[in-house]
């Protein structure tokens, strides 16, 4: 066993470029994704949200949009990015009609983009614009949500419109504030993938966003906030080969100091340990603590997110839990304090009255 080191920001800063996202690949991965073919994760980004219509359906009354919406998703990216990202979204006031019927677009998503573009050209300047989301008329009997990062060709205002969100009938309601969906298919343009496995149940948890739209209020892994450029290299504890490390890790929902060790498994893995805390929008939490899984960046891999659960789920304190509700490793009596297997050791040390908490974690790679 290597001797152990206490690490301090000032020590991670150099080494935590060994745990940046790899491979590299194009669109939606764990890994990093190739510039350009994600929408922007830093800085302000800009959306605009078409109200469409096909020649079968007529379109809504309304043509307000869904503001409430979009400011809870704003509100939401700059809290979880430490004011890193600001979502600006709004509607275009007016219903397009679009040439083919509903059912035709259902079969065909990249004509419904053209035709959406070209319908909205003369209203809108595409060239301010980094996403597009379209929304049919409430009556329209056949929708389907995706997240989409190919233009099919669509181009307005000298750009390619690339990172849009086709969304299902209904969205565009005024009282829709619920901003869950809107999220997760925006955290998919942003190169997030889907971590819920369907048949896994374990797999839809409250750990993460991408688990599925389904239950809400919830935040982001660490990794996710690092992948996305939220975190600092100060941030970040990078263990790599055989090392024992001692660190103190502040809650995720919190700015400031280190929120994560990760230990470099191989190329493609990466163990992840954290602290969620019932604060921000990890409010309603049913179990807090040391959060660890592993990472696995293996392109177009499903389920890429392991969680290591400390406690089975047995008896949840309420409805909502989610899956591996009882995760997170922790000092006090009854909880679970170390989680061991072949080349890994992660021991709970302290927990400190600022709720942050010290942890030791040894490798033998």
């Amino acid at each position: 066993m290597a001797g152990t080191a206490q690490v301090s920001a000032r020590d991670t800063e150099g080494a935590s470029g060994r745990c940046r996202p790899a491979p590299t690949v194009q669109g939606v991965t764990e890994g990093r994704s190739l510039p350009g073919t994600v929408a922007p994760s830093v800085g302000t980004v800009r959306a605009i949200l078409l109200l469409v219509h096909a020649s079968d359906v007529p379109p809504d009354e309304s043509v307000a949009g869904p503001q409430a919406q979009f400011d809870a998703a704003s509100a939401w990216l700059r809290a979880v990015s430490y004011g890193r990202l600001d979502l600006r979204a709004e509607t275009l006031p007016r219903w397009l009609s679009l040439p083919l019927t509903s059912r035709e677009y259902l079969a065909d998503g990249a004509q419904l983009l053209r035709d959406a573009v070209a319908a909205a050209d003369p209203f809108v300047d595409f060239s301010r614009y980094d996403i597009v989301y379209l929304a049919p008329a409430s009556k329209t009997p056949e929708t389907a949500t995706s997240a989409i990062l190919n233009s099919f060709g669509a181009r307005a205002d000298g750009r390619e419109v690339r990172f849009w969100v086709p969304f299902d009938a209904g969205f565009a309601a005024p009282d829709n504030d619920l901003p869950s969906l809107l999220l997760h298919e925006t955290g998919h343009l942003l190169g997030l993938p889907d971590l819920y496995r369907v048949g896994v149940p374990g797999s839809f948890h409250r750990w993460d966003l991408m688990t599925g739209p389904g239950r809400w209020p919830m935040e982001l892994l660490a990794w996710h906030r690092w992948k996305l450029g939220w975190l600092g290299g100060r941030q970040v504890v990078c263990i790599v080969g055989r090392r024992t490390s001692v660190a103190t890790i502040s809650p995720l929902e919190r700015p400031g100091g280190v929120k994560a060790v990760f230990v470099k498994a191989d190329d493609d893995r990466v163990i992840a340990v954290e602290v969620r805390a019932r604060l921000g929008y990890d409010a309603t939490l049913c179990e807090t603590g040391v959060l660890a899984y592993q990472v696995d960046q293996t392109p177009f891999r499903r389920s890429p997110v392991r969680i290591y659960a400390a406690q089975s789920d047995e008896r949840p304190p309420r409805g909502g839990c989610g899956g591996t509700w009882n995760a997170p490793f922790d000092r006090a009596r009854g909880e679970v304090r170390t989680l061991r297997f072949p080349g890994f050791r992660l021991d709970v040390l302290a927990r400190l009255r600022d709720g942050s908490y010290r942890v030791r974690v040894s490798t033998e790679r």
